[in-house]
């Protein structure tokens, strides 16, 4: 994620506050690396939802990711 101009702080207090998700600061850089674990595609849907809606974010690139152990039919 890219905060809106001077606001990585306020946007990494904003992301502070949701529980399936954790926040890494990118060092010297404006990029917010944030991980989710929503338990399925309606949850994920209503959390990026909720991200984009915020005038803190400035731009949010999304890339999926699996655990195929965890995956089983």
């Amino acid at each position: 994620m890219i905060p809106a101009q001077g606001k990585k702080e306020a946007l990494e207090h904003f992301l502070s506050e949701f529980k399936n998700l954790d926040v890494l600061p990118a060092e010297e850089k404006e990029v917010l690396i944030v991980v989710t674990d929503t338990a399925d595609k309606n949850e994920e849907e209503l959390l990026l939802e909720k991200l984009k809606a915020n005038e803190l974010l400035g731009h949010i690139t999304m890339v999926f990711g699996s655990d195929p152990e965890k995956i089983k039919n």
